[in-house]
This record gives C-alpha cells, sequence and structure tokens, in this order.
C-alpha cells in the first residue's frame, strides 16, 4: 500500500531530494505528479482546440467578418494563449512528452547542479537513495495518517499508479477546461461525475452506459434548464480514458455555451 502524497510538501530540499530517490512511494508519487501537470496542459490546448472549431462553425468566412468581431475572435485567441505560452516558457526545452516517462535521471542531475550552484560545490546525489536501499528512507516530514474514503471513488492508497495518474489527470484538467468545477467521482457507479456553478447557475456532469450528459441551472441532475447529451463510449482506465473525459465535457460545455465558457476568468 503507497500512501496519498498529493499533500506532501516538497519545497524543501530535502524533501525534494526524497521525491527524486528510488523509493516506491516516490516513484508513484513523480507519475502522479506529471499527470497531473499532463492533465493541466491538455486542458489548455482543449479549449484553444473547442475554440478554433466554434470558429470554423460560426466564422466559416473569415474575411467577411466584421470588424469588431475579428478584434474579439483576436483578443479571445490572445487570452487563451496567454497560459499556453507561459507554461511552454516555463519548461523550455523540457517541454511535456508522454506522462508516462519518468524523467528522474535528468531531474537528478538538475538537482545536483542546483545543489552545487548554491554552495556546495561537491554535492552528489545520495547514493542511500538509490536501488532497494531508498525503501528504507521514509519521505522527511511525513507522517501517514489512512483518510476517510471520499468522493473520488477510492482512497488513492487503495489504487495503483496508471490508475493514480488517471485521477490526477482529470481532477487537475477539468477545472483548467471549467472554471471551478469540482470532479466528485472517478469510478463507481457513474465513472465520472463533475459539478460546478456556471454564470451563477449550477451544473452537473456524468458519462456511464455510453452517454455523456450535461445539465445546467434548475436541478441539474433531474430537471435542466439546459441539457445536453452525446454518444460516447465509456471512459476507458488510465490516462486514455482521461482523455476522453475531458474531450467530452468540453463538447458538451461549447454545444450549450460556444464559446464563452472556454475565456479565462478575469
Amino acid at each position: 500500500m503507497i500512501p496519498d502524497l498529493s499533500g506532501y510538501d516538497t519545497s524543501y530540499p530535502g524533501a525534494q531530494e526524497w521525491l527524486l530517490s528510488d523509493h516506491p512511494w516516490a516513484v508513484t508519487e513523480r507519475a502522479r505528479r506529471r499527470a497531473a501537470a499532463a492533465g493541466h496542459d491538455f486542458a489548455l490546448l482543449a479549449r484553444l482546440h473547442l475554440f478554433t472549431e466554434h470558429l470554423e462553425h460560426a466564422v466559416p468566412d473569415p474575411g467577411h467578418a466584421s470588424d469588431a468581431a475579428a478584434v474579439q475572435v483576436q483578443n479571445t485567441l490572445a487570452a487563451l494563449m496567454v497560459p499556453i505560452e507561459a507554461r511552454d516558457l516555463l519548461h523550455g526545452d523540457a517541454a511535456p512528452g508522454d506522462p508516462l516517462i519518468d524523467t528522474v535521471e535528468a531531474d537528478r542531475a538538475r538537482w545536483e547542479e542546483l545543489c552545487r550552484e548554491a554552495g556546495d560545490p561537491g554535492y552528489r546525489y545520495p547514493h542511500h537513495l538509490l536501488g532497494p536501499a531508498a525503501e528504507a528512507v521514509d519521505p522527511p516530514g511525513f507522517t501517514y495518517v489512512r483518510p476517510p474514503r471520499q468522493r473520488i471513488a477510492d482512497p488513492l492508497e487503495n489504487l495503483n499508479g496508471a490508475e493514480r495518474a488517471r485521477i490526477a489527470f482529470i481532477t487537475a484538467a477539468i477545472p483548467v477546461l471549467v472554471d471551478n468545477a469540482l470532479v466528485l467521482e472517478v469510478g463507481g457507479y457513474a465513472p465520472v461525475q463533475v459539478v460546478g456553478v456556471y454564470q451563477g447557475k449550477s451544473w452537473y456532469h456524468r458519462h456511464r452506459h455510453g452517454v455523456a450528459e450535461l445539465g445546467i441551472g434548475g436541478h441539474p441532475v433531474t430537471e435542466p434548464e439546459q441539457y445536453a447529451e452525446i454518444e460516447a463510449d465509456d471512459p476507458q482506465l488510465f490516462l486514455p480514458g482521461a482523455m476522453t473525459t475531458v474531450r467530452v465535457l468540453g463538447q458538451l460545455f461549447a454545444r450549450l455555451h460556444p464559446p464563452s465558457h472556454l475565456l479565462p476568468t478575469q
């Protein structure tokens, strides 16, 4: 059993060093964090894709669009591009690729450089944090307390690494795709359930039995003011299923509110 380290503070050197170790907990937590970062980035690109897709239908001939419409389109594209450009600037040459690939060797090399530049010229990554020996080194400052069952189907302790990664991807991506969204459930009776408030109205999304649904306003589950559904295979496990979840929710919102939900919060 590997505990939930999603709230573990790795901002101080000892914890950062441990997170790069071969301890099984560290390996699993690195994978979860990579998946969360990939989900965030995937949602940014999904917003841009949905907006450009909307434009193809709303403005089939851009050359005949009014000046005001052209300015609005350019402003929206610029707003959607800002976080993507910031992401690219932050990642630099280490732009995210396959989130399943562990870049720990390169990360350790960068960590060694940082430590040497910070005043420890002879620093090398500790040998006791490599290989089987690392399993004996607990994460500094971490005290394990088994949490009660949450709405996310099962505590992370009960899930394997790949399924933790799927949950991390979804729960990082959906609030980026639709502001203030809250993922209630991944797995269980309805494979995915999400709620939120949009333009002052509650909304509810679920995807099960090959149908993805979105209700907004009223009682969003049973008597919504606005409703859309699309047929879509239930999300598979792991990251391919997580990507399906994000795409489907984006398509549903774009059907009811194109493209206002794509604008970043001011």
